[in-house]
């Protein structure tokens, strides 16, 4: 986990829908997440909130990935 990276595993669905809309519409606004949000299809949405949703929820002391302090060190950008 990072303090920049938002946690999607374990939200609701419907809860996940309705922010990725609003991120997608520029109506909510998060530095990366819009950015992200912005690329789905609006066909995506469901699909990708449904699977979020049904991922185990996952606290603070969950394992970070390995390769998530390169990508923080690294200067690269999501589209």
């Amino acid at each position: 986990m990072s303090e920049g990276i938002p946690n999607l595993a374990g939200q609701g669905a419907r809860y996940l829908q309705r922010q990725l809309m609003a991120l997608r519409s520029g109506t909510r606004k998060h530095e990366l997440m819009s950015v992200v949000a912005a690329g789905l299809a609006a066909s995506d949405v469901e699909p990708l909130a449904r699977y979020f949703s049904q991922q185990p929820a996952q606290g603070a002391s969950a394992p970070r990935s390995p390769l998530l302090p390169v990508f923080e060190r690294s200067r690269a950008r999501l589209p």
